[in-house]
């Protein structure tokens, strides 16, 4: 694995995943066919809300990717089950490294979220935003969702590379993150890591992405906990082991560091 130290605490991990693109393709291939992906509901003839109590204009909903949040579904393979797993596990070895290189971040990753595929088609896109966000009913201070606040970092892995466009892009800092296959990204999911997705032109794109952070548990909603509350403390306790004391003072990190 490529550590790759981009900037402003992005952090780019190569090489991140053992498992063949076919595997790969199948799986998301079964997703597809197993689950339904995020749905819509019609607010109004210009308006939509998205099943994350996000509203979006006609156009809007129809050029963003479409979210597969259920992951684990009925009657799935083995060897589905294992591709997920495969995936939870190399975002927390990318984690591990990513407290190296921070470790203050280890205060503030109490528990982490099973994540969920995106897929962005021909002409999609998502334009620059960060993932602490609320969604609001409509004018008022009323947030119709308030788990985003809670997130720390935001980590995805590209789970293919036969398209073009799809630009991972953090326009406040001018970084463009490598989107070769089985490359992990790590980076806030405050405004300090603020991104876009541009267009794809030609082919899928496809995406794992899952978050870390921190608040009270029971916030969370008990289809997106990764595991229950005991084992979330033996976890953290792992994720220390695995960092390392020695390693938990915060340093200086250049641009440019690469890892193992």
């Amino acid at each position: 694995m490529k550590i790759t130290h981009l900037g402003n605490g992005i952090v780019a991990f190569g090489n991140a995943i053992d498992i063949k693109k076919n595997d790969i393709a199948l799986y998301l291939e079964n997703l597809q066919d197993n689950t339904n992906p995020q749905g819509y509901q019609k607010l109004n003839d210009d308006t939509l809300l998205s099943d994350g109590g996000y509203r979006y204009g006609l156009e809007d909903a129809r050029n963003a990717p479409t979210r597969y949040p259920n992951l684990i579904f009925p009657q799935m393979k083995n060897s589905d089950r294992e591709i997920v797993e495969k995936l939870e596990s190399s975002i927390y070895r990318c984690l591990v490294e990513y407290c190296k290189l921070f470790p203050s971040v280890l205060e503030t990753v109490k528990w982490r979220t099973r994540g969920y595929v995106i897929k962005y088609e021909n002409g999609q896109a998502i334009g620059p935003h960060c993932d602490t966000n609320l969604p609001y009913d409509g004018d008022s201070y009323v947030p119709l969702n308030t788990f985003p606040i809670h997130n720390t970092l935001t980590s995805g892995i590209f789970l293919s590379d036969d398209f073009d466009g799809g630009d991972l892009k953090f326009p406040s800092w001018g970084i463009t993150a490598p989107k070769e296959y089985g490359t992990a990204i790590i980076y806030p999911s405050s405004f300090a890591g603020c991104h876009g997705v541009t267009e794809v032109t030609s082919g899928i794109r496809y995406a794992y992405l899952s978050w870390f952070g921190h608040g009270t548990i029971s916030m969370l909603d008990s289809e997106n906990k990764n595991t229950s509350i005991e084992q979330e403390y033996s976890w953290l306790r792992s994720l220390k082991h695995d960092v390392g004391i020695e390693n938990l003072y915060q340093k200086f990190v250049p641009v440019g560091l690469s890892g193992k």
